[in-house]
């Protein structure tokens, strides 16, 4: 799990949930780190086993 502000666009790896179910999906809290740019960013979850799965959300960090 990724979070990207648009004023860096440099991704930050909040952590990597493992998925769980038949439909493999991931629940969990990370802390944002301190430093972190307010304003808008990209929520990214991305599967790492090669498969190409995953999804990437607009959000604002407030």
């Amino acid at each position: 799990m990724t979070i990207t502000p648009a004023t860096t666009d440099r991704s930050v790896l909040l952590g990597r949930p493992t998925p769980e179910g038949p439909s493999l999906t991931v629940t969990g809290r990370f802390a944002l780190p301190a430093d972190l740019p307010r304003g808008d960013a990209v929520l990214g979850v991305h599967s790492h086993d090669g498969d190409g799965s995953g999804a990437d959300v607009p959000v604002v960090i407030r």
